[in-house]
């Protein structure tokens, strides 16, 4: 599997947002957001240093406009920062979450679990539940890693009908089992097997692609931004877009769709994971409904279930619309006797409403026993699943095994760990003295070394001073000797400071001179020459470049690295002579 495919599945998305400068990216693509940017910037009202690129149409102006990722920011700040602070503070549009995404999602590093997004979509696509019921024949090692898993979770699973609960609850299994073993790429082969089952028309249309973006995104899946009951449905698909694009190595590109499909991700992810808010905000009200309790215990004999209210002939207190949709159906409320609610239950329940009536407490109250009713069918319904009931008998045999197994181990372990400890103890012990017999032996050493060091040099510095003046003598000599060959060629001479080139022209009138810092050197300059001579002590990078760039094979190139005249010779002789 290549490096970069699967990141999703293993560890979701986690990317820094940088949303200045993608919702600055999306305003260049508008012909007046470009025409405005460059008036300012011609009118100076922008900071000048904004690095950019220019795309110019004949007769129609600059197209398009393309900025470094810092100077898009600073755009952002100048152009927008301002407008969208006082919208936010004055405003009380609800979206404005979404205007404000560019300050609010810049810099920020996100991390999203994609698990419970990706399941959804995937167990509500009838062929991707087919590829599960042929993919995966190993149920019961699948149960058992969904069991063993951090994504049990009733909330979750309320999204699903009862015969999808257990695809639900394999496919966790399969994601667990993948997670926890990388090296093993059947697993990941295996999911996405049975996301293309289900998916094969976005595969299709992502395959022609080179990169992919939230608009293109958008245009494949054919919604635009999700109201709140497409939301889930929208944002899975998403997902599965983003997995399906990794595992064919095409890019995904963020950009401002993409920024704000991200505010719906969260909402998602949040609705599917956070079982609480099944409840609402608990805290909302703040109520004391003791005696309306009391009153309605003293009538119906209590407040949990129906059973007093039918009993007493109460059920015109229910609502009207309520009790019609059960004769529809051909059903009673009598049918929830023995579905009572516990008293955290109840107080989960009075607290979705800031005053009650016997009315509207009836009506919870059957809603209440119909959800709780609905709830046992959906576990009979797994229990009578195939095999199922055998599964968990044999899953709780596995388990017990497996902790007397690692129970055994982790006492093996302790026991090794100790012996250990006790053998890295004396290991040290010894290491130390050996240590401080090296340290000892290290310092003697190191000042013998800088003894001899010291002596060392004293001797170079005699030997210096006893050949010096003999090498001087003939080296010179010997270099104006081979050099007074090339006083009449054409030599370029470049770089090197204005006192040495002063003396060096002295020697040989006839060479051209040119200043280390000098800016206007041509092709023309260089051509002719026999050869040329740089000083790299001083010499400007643009100089030496244009020398390379033109320079022709026959010139002789020759350095120096001194502005001492008599050393420059020497080096020049051995160069020219050679």
């Amino acid at each position: 599997m290549a490096e970069k495919r699967g990141t999703i599945v293993y560890e979701g998305i986690r990317k820094v947002i940088n949303g200045k400068a993608i919702f600055m990216r999306q305003c260049l693509c508008y012909k007046e957001v470009v025409k405005m940017v460059v008036k300012s910037l011609e009118e100076g009202t922008l900071p000048g240093g904004l690095q950019h690129d220019a795309l110019y149409l004949r007769d129609r102006g600059v197209a398009s406009l393309t900025f470094y990722e810092k100077d898009l920011e600073e755009l952002f700040d100048r152009l927008f920062l301002g407008k969208l602070a006082r919208f936010k503070k004055e405003s009380n549009d609800q979206l404005y979450e979404l205007y404000t995404l560019p300050m609010s999602r810049n810099g920020e590093e996100i991390e999203l679990d994609v698990t419970y997004p990706m399941v959804y979509g995937i167990v509500n696509n009838d062929r991707c539940r087919a590829a599960i019921a042929a993919e995966i024949t190993e149920r019961d090692e699948y149960y058992a890693c969904y069991e063993q898993s951090g994504y049990k979770n009733p909330y979750f699973e309320g999204f699903f009908r009862a015969e999808q609960i257990w695809d639900a609850r394999l496919l966790l299994g399969l994601l667990d089992r993948l997670r926890r073993d990388r090296e093993d790429e059947g697993c990941y082969r295996q999911l996405m097997r049975i996301i293309y089952a289900g998916y094969g028309h976005i595969k299709r249309q992502i395959k022609t692609r080179n990169v992919i973006t939230g608009t293109m995104a958008k245009e494949i899946l054919g919604r635009d931004i999700p109201d709140e009951n497409a939301m889930l449905p929208t944002v899975s698909r998403m997902m599965l877009l983003m997995v399906m694009a990794e595992d064919m190595g095409i890019p995904y590109e963020w950009d401002y769709n993409t920024l704000v499909m991200l505010h719906f991700f969260e909402s998602a992810i949040d609705q599917l994971t956070n079982g609480e808010r099944a409840y609402g905000d608990l805290d909302d009200f703040d109520t004391d409904q003791t005696e309306f309790f009391q009153q309605y215990d003293e009538k119906y004999f209590s407040h949990s279930s129906l059973l007093g209210m039918l009993r007493e002939g109460g059920l015109e207190q229910m609502s009207d619309l309520a009790l019609r949709v059960f004769g529809l159906y051909q059903m009673s409320p009598r049918k929830f006797w023995g579905y009572d609610l516990s008293e955290e239950e109840v107080r989960c329940l009075i607290r979705q409403r800031e005053r009650w009536s016997q009315r509207t407490y009836a009506t919870g109250l059957m809603l209440a026993q119909l959800c709780k009713y609905i709830r046992q069918m959906e576990e009979q319904s797994l229990l009578a699943s195939k095999d199922y009931a055998g599964m968990q008998i044999q899953l709780t045999q596995r388990e017990k095994e497996e902790i007397r197994l690692r129970q055994k181990q982790k006492e093996r372990e302790l026991a090794q760990l100790a012996a250990e400890k006790r053998g890295l103890q004396n290991t040290i012990l010894k290491q130390e003295q050996e240590l401080r017999r090296l340290q000892k032996q290290a310092a003697g050493q190191k000042q013998q070394i800088a003894e001899q060091q010291t002596e060392l040099g004293e001797m170079r510095s005699y030997l210096y001073s006893l050949s010096e003046g003999w090498e001087e003598g003939n080296a010179e000599a010997h270099a104006e000797t081979k050099l007074s060959e090339w006083s009449a060629q054409k030599v370029l001479v470049v770089g090197g400071h204005t006192n040495w080139q002063n003396k060096l022209r002295e020697l040989f009138p006839k060479w051209q001179f040119i200043s280390a810092g000098q800016n206007n050197l041509d092709d023309k300059m260089i051509r002719g020459k026999d050869c040329i001579i740089c000083n790299t002590e001083v010499l400007a990078h643009s100089c030496y470049y244009k020398i390379l760039s033109g320079r022709e094979k026959r010139q002789k190139l020759c350095y120096v690295h001194s502005n001492n005249i008599q050393k420059c010779l020497r080096e020049l002789a051995q160069q020219l002579g050679g």
